[in-house]
């Protein structure tokens, strides 16, 4: 009885995947290359670039100064990311990260803990903050004041594609 049932099974989910192969051999498929990057998908209103730039400190061009080193965790393994700016922005915070939920927009929220502050970051004083990036959900961050007054948030993250870092706001 055993067997006869586990093999009715069998076959059962045989059937199942072999529908479901006809039935996605029979979409039409988008190649990835058809696919934009989600800043270029939004609305030209709601693009927004960050004054602050991320970069892998080895990978800073030489001859940049680099004014201040923060470490933000001694986990292994530990990345070194030099935050630079082309103009002043003030308040500027490293942040730590903690996820806590995805709306129905796909917003995400974050727990945000301030480990570090700067009255204020300029071009002169770049800093250098040693970090560890764990698992695919960002938990390192930075936020500063704009030039409208606003805080903003950004969450650091390390691009799938060509293993660059990117803020991303939140």
């Amino acid at each position: 009885m055993k067997r006869t049932l586990l093999s009715f099974l069998g076959v059962s989910a045989l059937c199942a995947m072999l529908a479901a192969t006809a039935n996605a051999a029979s979409r039409e498929l988008t190649p990835f290359s058809g696919y934009k990057p989600a800043k270029e998908n939004a609305p030209a209103a709601n693009r927004v670039e960050s004054r602050v730039r991320a970069q892998w400190a080895k990978d800073a061009p030489a001859g940049i100064p680099v004014c201040g080193e923060f470490v933000a965790s001694s986990s292994e393994p530990q990345a070194k990311i030099l935050f630079s700016t082309d103009r002043a922005v003030k308040d500027f915070k490293v942040l730590a990260l903690a996820f806590e939920s995805v709306d129905e927009n796909g917003k995400v929220s974050f727990a945000v803990k301030e480990l570090y502050r700067l009255d204020q970051l300029t071009p002169e004083h770049p800093l250098a903050v040693v970090t560890t990036f764990f698992g695919d959900l960002p938990n390192n961050g930075v936020s500063y004041v704009g030039e409208d007054g606003a805080t903003r948030n950004f969450a650091v993250n390390v691009s799938g594609e060509d293993g660059s870092l990117m803020l991303t706001e939140f």
